[in-house]
Parts: structure tokens; sequence; C-alpha cells
């Protein structure tokens, strides 16, 4: 059965923190998609920011921003079941003061170890017992904070503050005050721990904050949307489990990924060329962008000339929607040289 096959792949166009838009060589880096593009069916795809994107793709919510249960989705998908009481996300980052302000830094940029994580972990929930506090890590860069009741709070995602300045993106809202009373407790006792005083001795950023975001409640369950769901665990397992939809690890490229064991609407989230981009990692980026191009975008497009995929819609998170169909592509790849090679898959 023919599939339509939806991809969601963040940052590929770019932008990248101090380049120009206008600057970015998108035909240096892409030179087998952007000529795609231009064939495509473009629409208008508001939401820039993963978690929003997801929550629409979902018919979850209005696909803004505005208190996105992201912390109690992506429980269920680390943990397989779901959280036992109010929570948000805690995520280790590097807070680093810059000439306008305090820049944040998050694990794409920080090398943490499962070992570092575990050890933070265990060294606040020593000292925070008696408060009712508890973090709970699922993987080295993401946790959980277990929280002693509902805190009314309003946050920004991680990814909208990535690589950018915090000044006006801290927690806002009737509780947000405690948090931050227990936030400076945290960072004075990460501030000479052993594992930050060993990661300043071998020059690496050491892990002085928390970034606390994702508060919310669950509503019920939408109607279900895919049949199938491919992409990396915590939030989007979470999500895929929460509609009743298939969900799988992602294969190291199309070239691995067994179209027959799919049918109906998929989706497929590939990874973060974003996150790079926000820290302003331009080659980076370039190689990151080039290895998804070869790896997995142009052999997904050739399968538009089999019988397995029916539709193609990418969606770069640049405002905009493209979607592919048959009669996009052919006179495209071939006038590019590269029918021969991309339109032979296993």
């Amino acid at each position: 059965m023919a599939i339509h096959l939806t991809v969601l792949v963040p940052g590929i166009l770019g932008p990248v923190r101090g380049v120009p838009q206008a600057h970015l060589p998108l035909a240096e880096v892409l030179p087998a998609l952007s000529p795609c593009l231009c064939r495509a069916k473009r629409a208008e795809f508001r939401p820039r920011l993963l978690e929003p994107a997801l929550f629409k793709l979902f018919g979850i919510g209005s696909g803004v921003q505005d208190h996105l249960p992201v912390a109690t989705l992506s429980y269920l998908g680390d943990f397989g079941r779901a959280v036992p009481g109010p929570v948000l996300r805690a995520d280790p980052v590097n807070l680093q003061a810059g000439t306008e302000g305090m820049v944040l830094f998050d694990e794409t940029a920080l090398n943490l170890q499962a070992a570092e994580s575990r050890a933070l972990v265990e060294s606040y929930n020593a000292a925070f017992e008696g408060a009712g506090y508890r973090l709970e890590m699922a993987t080295s860069g993401r946790w959980y904070l277990h929280l002693p009741r509902p805190f009314r709070l309003a946050t920004e995602s991680l990814s909208a503050v990535v690589g950018d300045r915090i000044d006006h993106s801290q927690p806002a809202g009737e509780d947000a005050v405690i948090l931050q009373t227990m936030l400076t407790e945290c960072q004075m006792l990460f501030h000479d721990h052993p594992v930050n005083r060993l990661r300043a001795e071998t020059g690496q950023r050491e892990i002085n904050s928390l970034w606390f975001w994702g508060e919310g409640e669950v509503g019920p369950a939408p109607q279900k949307r895919w049949s199938h769901v491919i992409g990396p665990g915590g939030f989007l397992s979470g999500l895929a489990d929460f509609t009743a939809s298939l969900w799988r690890e992602p294969p190291a490229g199309c070239a691995q990924l067994n179209f027959d064991d799919l049918d109906g609407s998929v989706l497929l989230l590939l990874p973060q060329v974003n996150r790079l981009a926000a820290h302003g990692d331009l080659d980076g980026w370039y190689e990151a962008a080039s290895s998804l191009e070869e790896t997995w975008l142009m052999p997904l497009m050739a399968r538009l000339r089999s019988d397995h995929v029916k539709r193609l819609t990418l969606i770069p998170l640049d405002g905009y929607r493209y979607t592919f169909q048959r009669r996009h592509l052919s006179a495209v790849l071939r006038r590019l040289g590269l029918s021969d090679r991309l339109l032979k898959f296993p």
C-alpha cells in the first residue's frame, strides 16, 4: 500500500545564528534538494518550534506555544507510564555570560555523560529531599522535576531559548518566585560539584543550571492521525502512545527503512540540525544538513518513483510545508543527473 509520508526536519533550511538567511549557502549545502523545493506545492505552516509543530501535527491544541504539556507526554514516552503527579522538564544546561546577557547552551553543546547526570541528580535529591522536589533522569540531557503540588507557571520551551539570551524568557506566574528560589540554591549546589570541577579542569562547559519548561495538563486524546510514527524516543514516542499510533526508532538512513511494514499516514522526525544552527555552529549545520540530504531526503524523494510513497510532505519549520508528488520530481532529478544513483533503492 502506498503511504503518505510527512517528514519533519527542523532547521534543514536554516536559520543559522549569526548568518543572514540571504547569505546561507543552501544551494551548496543542499544541491539536490534545493531545486526540488522549487517544484513543490508550498503552503503555510506557522509553528517554527518543534514542540508546537508536533502538537499541531497530532491535532492537540491550537499549535501555539503556551502551556503545551510537553513534560507529561515526554515522561510517558521515556518511562512507559503516566507521570504520578505534577512535573516539569528540568533539562541540564550551561548559562554563559555574553555581552548582552546570559546565553543558554543545551546538551548539543555539552557532551554530557550519563554518569555525570546521575551524580548531579543524586546530589540534588539528597539536598532537596525535605522540600518535596525530586529530579528524575531519563537520559543524560533530559531530566524531570517532580513538584510537591501543581505550580501556576508560564515557561518558554528549551527549543525557544537554546543559543539565545534568556533575560526575558524566565518562568512567569504566581509560583515563579518559589521556583526561582529553589533554582538559585540548585545553582549553588552545582557550582562546586565534583562533576563541574572536573569539567572545568578539562575545558568543558559546566552544568550550572536547569531549564524548567513543559507545564500543562493533557486533555482527551485526539482522533488518531498517524498510523506510524518514526523518530527519537521521549516526547515523540509519548505523543504516539497518547494517540495510539505505532512508534519506532529511526534507522541510520532511508536505505534501512522497511517500507513494506508501513501503511497509511506516516510521520518521520529526522535529527534536529536546528540545535547546531541555534548555537551558531555553521560547520556542524553544514555537515549535518548535507548528510541528511544524502542519507534521507533525496532517497525519500526517489521513493515517489516507486509504489511505496504516494505523497511526500517536507516540514523544515521555516514557516511552510512543501508537498511533492511523483510528477514534480522526475524531470528535476534527471536534469541534475541524480536519477541513476538515487532511484536505485533496496
